[in-house]
């Protein structure tokens, strides 16, 4: 019934979010952060490249993986087409077969949350991959502005034709820390809807003390947290996001 990342809404992040299209300012912070870098990047979750696109075209190292195979082949597509070299990967985080190879390993806006409650596996992989000294930086999105009113968006393609995406809040779960939203992407053409795709979309959201005695139990030596892409800003109740770094 149900499709993740399919056609549709690769479109509409595709046209929502372009090659370089900061959010909130992660991509000036990535580039801030990642400024000592000289060894190869790991971007986990790399999408169509919004951000895997101009970090490479600064100078790093790039390397991207990504489980959606529609979204890769974009990412793909926007390499050739900017002259970015970086080899991409379709296929699971957890299944990372590399082992102290990366100096840094990013994981932007929140797509953490999208793994869900038990990020262990996760954390124990990025370790592996990260030579000794190498950084893990993860971004964590909080709820706060969680609503349960509906929205639509519209979004023109061309003349004749564009994307809608109605967006319905189901549920927010304190217990287990999670939302759910119910998202419909759909394709018109004069006016014609022509194609539909439906999504259940949940997120997770985590206690940064617990993460950080999970990063520290697994050997990571040092975890530090910064909050809305404002580096050594302690994370509030205003916090949309929490970049947490954590060095082997």
């Amino acid at each position: 019934m149900f499709v993740d990342y399919g056609p549709l809404s690769t479109a509409y992040y595709e046209a929502t979010k372009p090659v370089g299209y900061s959010i909130g300012g992660d991509l000036e912070y990535y580039q801030s952060r990642l400024a000592n870098v000289r060894g190869k990047v790991l971007e986990a979750g790399v999408g169509t490249g919004r951000l895997f696109i101009p970090l490479a075209q600064a100078g790093f190292q790039m390397e991207g993986i990504e489980l959606s195979e529609e979204m890769l082949a974009i990412c793909r597509a926007h390499c050739k087409t900017h002259r970015v070299e970086g080899k991409l990967i379709q296929g699971d985080l957890l299944t990372l077969n590399q082992q102290n190879v990366y100096e840094a390993i990013i994981m932007p806006t929140g797509s953490v949350g999208l793994l869900g409650s038990d990020l262990e596996p996760l954390f124990r992989q990025f370790y592996e991959a990260l030579q000794e000294g190498g950084r893990a930086i993860v971004d964590f999105a909080f709820p706060t502005d969680w609503s349960n009113v509906p929205t639509t968006s519209v979004v023109p393609l061309t003349a004749t034709s564009g994307l809608t995406l109605e967006s319905k809040p189901l549920s927010i779960d304190w217990i287990e820390q999670s939302t759910t939203t119910l998202l419909k992407y759909e394709k018109w053409q004069n006016g014609r809807c022509i194609e539909t795709e439906l999504q259940s979309f949940t997120l997770y959201w985590h206690k940064m003390d617990t993460i950080k005695k999970l990063l520290h139990e697994i050997g990571f030596r040092k975890v530090h947290l910064s909050s809305n892409y404002i580096y050594n800003k302690a994370p509030d109740v205003q916090s949309d996001i929490v970049t947490i770094e954590a060095t082997k």
